[in-house]
């Protein structure tokens, strides 16, 4: 994308010079699709127009998708749009409002919505109607939208804060549909700023990005955006003053965005990295306790305030995901007929569904719905916290505190169900099972069972099979539960398979042991394995269970004898000097950093840099839940390394995106840069 290639009079139509190095660089890029919004030329005609697509010609016959739209320059000479259809109304899609065809229209490639919005037919407004169809009928993960004119004001006064009820409605509804670059020109210069919508989370907020950088005359801008703003506050990114074009690229739900500017003739360098996935939005649902409660709930901001609410809103294949807080509930969360996920945003130290010891917290009863990341506690019932009626999955999650008066007092597993990577703590049946109760079928795999009581038997875990479907319980620890027979697990019929599990008494089966776990501190709820616990590296290795219940990747070489195997339980061992992928950073400071201690390609490091002129940029990919500080020295033999000038970089919060830092040193000759980073 490159917008505003116009010369300098109508003799001189078309910046010939910079334009033609654009497009030697662009089909270099090779890239499916060039959008061009708007200034096309200086003074529209037949004769500019195709001045214009002559000097565009080898992205033409690269087979690169040409998608432009108008400019006010482009309507100079021809305000009824007479001659741009005549050279362009072929070359674009004809599908827009009526009065605006040829002029406004959107298309579909591969799992992108692209929208382009010509805002001359009705100066400095969009056909907000039409643009409503387009987004509401949209099913696909990326929308692109691209006009002329900012939204929000930089330099131009004309644009579309003129009419600032209009402009509302039209940033309204991007946000509300999951846009998250609207992509401009007018300005000859680079811009990219963060709308930021008032709600305290910038990752939900709206980017536009100005790039009039295709050979109009470049501007000076101070950086204020002083127009009308309404309740939106433009917050700075990135500038800069020079011809260039921005990358797009799409990898199923991410996209990175990279500014490229001159610096010399013929050369084009990333000077700007940024990124963001889809995932955050639509097919997802959100739930938060600050969400204005608007259907479908697609949205941060729109989040539903109940969980119950954004589980009907969904889907098959949609996710519900919930932010932090505490869920107090007055009826069970029922999922039965779809497969959702409904997913915690940080885990369940973060994320709390409390049954408020009158109703079980979740019923499950479909094969791909899977309950992820919370602690569930304070149910009541058959279940307490989860009851899976024969299907259904619930993972990472600490279930603690529930009660029933019959069986089951933290999960039960009905005739099917899997219990995966969870810590299964303090429940309570009067009955069997305290912590689970698995009847004819299911599966538990990787849980930590401990601290549970049953009234009757199987204090930990009650088995009871049917010698036809099997019940299976592997890498698990019970360990520590109380009940009136088989304080740890109770066993009746047949069919149960358990292996490479910690149980005393020995359970029999495959490669189990019957000793004491060693857990950190039990009596202080830490049930991590100490440096010499026998479950480690003692577990098979099972697909699907890429990571432990803090978010570790496993299996990790916990022994540090170069072997990398699961542990038992639900907490994978880190072993202090164990580097179980090879890459030169131990596992420990990968886990700090918050990348993957078993792939060698996973590690803490610079993703980039660039020099242009005195300035040094650099850029990294950063994670959730991560702090980081960028630090400087000029002696690299004294190392008297030192917070950047910058405050904002002293302490930067990750953000799961590409973050980049440009230093404040201009003047120096020689300065060196490092990166540190830890847990939040």
């Amino acid at each position: 994308m490159t917008g505003d290639s116009r010369g300098s009079s109508v003799l001189d139509p078309v910046n010939t010079n910079i334009m033609s190095e654009l497009v030697t660089a662009i089909v270099s890029e090779n890239p499916d699709v060039l959008i061009f919004p708007g200034d096309l030329v200086y003074a529209g005609s037949e004769d500019a127009f195709r001045q214009w697509t002559n000097v565009v010609a080898p992205v033409y016959n690269a087979s690169i998708g040409v998608y432009p739209i108008r400019g006010n320059h482009d309507l100079v000479n021809d305000p009824d749009g007479a001659a741009w259809a005549s050279v362009f109304g072929a070359a674009v899609p004809t599908n827009g409002p009526a009065g605006e065809v040829g002029f406004t229209y959107s298309f579909v490639h591969k799992n992108a919505l692209f929208i382009g919005l010509d805002e001359y037919v009705v100066p400095h407004r969009v056909n907000q109607p039409w643009l409503a169809e387009q987004l509401a009928a949209n099913r696909l993960p990326h929308v692109f939208v691209f006009g002329h004119e900012p939204a929000f004001k930089a330099l131009h006064a004309d644009c579309l804060d003129d009419y600032p009820a209009g402009r509302d409605a039209f940033w309204t509804s991007l946000a509300d549909s999951g846009v998250v670059l609207y992509l401009t020109g007018h300005d000859h210069f680079y811009d990219h700023v963060r709308i930021d919508d008032g709600d305290g989370n910038p990752s939900n907020d709206l980017h536009q990005i100005i790039a009039g950088t295709a050979g109009g005359p470049l501007y000076d801008f101070n950086g204020v955006y002083a127009g009308e703003n309404g309740r939106w506050t433009p917050k700075a990114v990135f500038h800069d003053k020079e011809f260039g074009y921005v990358v797009v690229q799409v990898d199923e739900n991410n996209v990175t965005m990279t500014w490229k500017r001159r610096a010399t003739t013929n050369a084009f360098v990333a000077a700007e990295v940024f990124t963001y996935s889809t995932d955050q939005f639509s097919p997802n649902h959100f739930v938060s306790p600050s969400g204005s409660n608007l259907w479908p709930y697609l949205r941060w901001q729109n989040a539903a305030t109940n969980l119950q609410s954004a589980v009907d809103a969904a889907g098959d294949g949609d996710t519900v995901l919930v932010d932090d807080g505490v869920y107090l509930l007055s009826q069970q969360i029922e999922i039965t007929n779809k497969a959702i996920v409904m997913r915690s945003l940080h885990g369940p130290g973060s994320t709390t569904v409390d049954g408020n010891n009158t109703t079980r917290c979740f019923y499950v009863g479909h094969s791909n719905a899977v309950v992820d990341g919370f602690s569930i506690t304070r149910g009541r019932g058959t279940g307490g916290g989860v009851f899976m009626d024969r299907l259904g999955e619930v993972r990472n999650c600490v279930v603690s505190g529930n009660s029933t008066p019959d069986s089951g007092g933290g999960v039960c597993c009905y005739g099917g169900g899997l219990v995966r990577n969870c810590l299964v703590v303090s429940n309570s049946a009067s009955g069997c099972g305290g912590g689970i109760a698995v009847e004819t079928n299911g599966i538990v795999e990787n849980c930590t069972i401990t601290g549970n009581s049953g009234g009757a038997c199987g204090g930990g875990l009650s088995c009871i099979g049917d010698g036809i479907s099997g019940i299976r319980v592997r890498n698990s620890v019970l360990y520590g539960n109380a009940a009136a027979t088989g304080s740890n697990y109770c066993n009746s019929g047949s069919g149960m398979d358990y292996s490479f599990c910690c149980a005393i008494p020995f359970v029999g089966g495959t490669s189990n042991i019957d000793v004491d776990p060693l857990f950190v501190a039990p009596s202080s709820g830490d049930y991590h394995l100490q440096t010499a616990s026998p479950c480690i590296d003692t577990a098979t290795n099972i697909g699907g269970v890429g990571m432990d219940l803090d978010r570790v990747t496993r299996p990790l070489d916990g022994d540090a004898n170069g072997e990398a195997r699961w542990d038992m339980g639900c907490y994978e061992f880190v072993h202090p000097a164990a580097d179980t992928d090879h890459d030169g950073m131990r596992d420990a400071d990968e886990v700090i950093a918050g990348t993957d201690a078993t792939d060698a390609a996973s590690r803490f490091r610079l993703a980039g840099m660039s020099v242009i002129s005195t300035n040094t940029s650099i850029w990294w990919e950063s994670v959730l839940d991560r702090r980081y500080a960028v630090v400087t020295t000029t002696d690299l033999v004294s190392a008297a390394w030192a917070n950047v000038a910058d405050p904002v970089f002293t302490n930067l919060a990750g953000t799961g995106q590409v973050l980049l830092y440009t230093n404040a040193y201009p003047t120096d000759c020689s300065r060196y840069f490092r990166l540190r980073v830890w847990h939040e």
